[in-house]
């Protein structure tokens, strides 16, 4: 038996369903009902009676609660009062101030007192980081689709086509993905964000466009040099993070494309982290609420 299944069964508890436990924890609420199974196997009791989507307790859930939310609140005041005043905050490059500074203003209203130290980092290794546990949240690029971290959604950016302005492409406004195709893909390294790079590698092939520029070393300036040689284009943001600022200092246009999507921006955290450590639990909450009241850009 772990914590986690006390607090799992005193969320589910005290909430009355699945689902509001699952939102309560900031997780899932499939594995949140099978970790409640495997705490009745392994008291060999049933803790819950189960009736359209209700759980109300059974007699002996009702005698394990008291004992069990005990047991979790004084867990979780050790770790409050063990646990260093600081956080580490995982940051990707290109996130906007705006995303930044909404996670920090939540942390700082969920967390006073905390110091926070952002530790820059590609998305790539930011999620790995949080799935072994060794960073508790971060903010990075989606598509977030790896196993053991959750994520919400901070803002989407449009995404632009940037040409050289002397190529055949350079007077133009708006252009197709396949209209591309005579241009290399300009990029840093794929590792950098594998999910949101595997994505438009298979829109790009899906309209013909099948060579790389692949510039090592998360160069982006060297990205910027090749779209205003005219040798390849790229796809950025336009207004804010490090490689629309290198790519203005060019002679490049931006130009809207159809088929490219857009950057989206994530708070994203650990699942085994956020049910060990209280203060992550209580900033992912303040994040949620801070999320819920902004706006996106479409």
């Amino acid at each position: 038996m772990e914590i986690w299944h006390l607090r799992y069964f005193v969320a589910a508890a005290e909430e009355g369903t699945v689902a509001r436990a699952a939102d309560r924890l900031h997780m899932a609420a499939s594995p949140l009902s099978r970790r409640i199974r495997d705490l009745e196997r392994e008291l060999g009791v049933a803790l819950f009676v189960r009736a359209h989507h209700r759980l109300e307790l059974t007699p002996d859930g009702a005698d394990l609660l008291p004992r069990a939310a005990d047991v979790v609140a004084r867990f979780d005041a050790i770790a409050e009062s063990a646990a260093p005043a600081r956080m580490t905050v995982g940051i990707a490059p290109d996130v906007s101030a705006a995303s930044r500074d909404l996670v920090l203003a939540a942390i700082a209203e969920a967390c006073p007192g905390v110091e926070v130290v952002l530790a820059p980092a590609h998305t790539g290794p930011l999620l790995a980081s949080l799935r072994a546990g060794d960073l508790g949240l971060a903010v990075a690029h989606g598509p977030i689709e790896e196993p053991g971290v959750d994520s919400v959604l901070l803002e989407r950016r449009r995404s632009y086509a940037v040409v050289g302005r002397g190529t055949a492409l350079g007077d133009r406004t708006s252009v197709h993905l396949s209209e591309l195709a005579d241009l290399a893909f300009a990029s840093i390294d794929a590792t950098a964000a594998p999910a949101l790079y595997g994505r438009l590698d298979e829109a790009l092939r899906a309209a013909g466009v099948h060579r790389r520029a692949t510039v090592a070393d998360s160069n982006f300036a060297g990205v910027a040099q090749l779209v205003a040689a005219g040798q390849a284009f790229t796809l950025s943001t336009r207004d804010t993070g490090t490689a629309a600022r290198l790519l203005r200092d060019e002679d490049v246009v931006f130009l809207e494309v159809d088929g490219a999507g857009a950057l989206s921006t994530h708070a994203v955290w650990g699942t085994a982290r956020i049910i060990a450590d209280p203060r992550v639990r209580d900033a992912v909450a303040a994040i949620r609420r801070a999320a819920a009241g902004g706006s996106a850009e479409p």
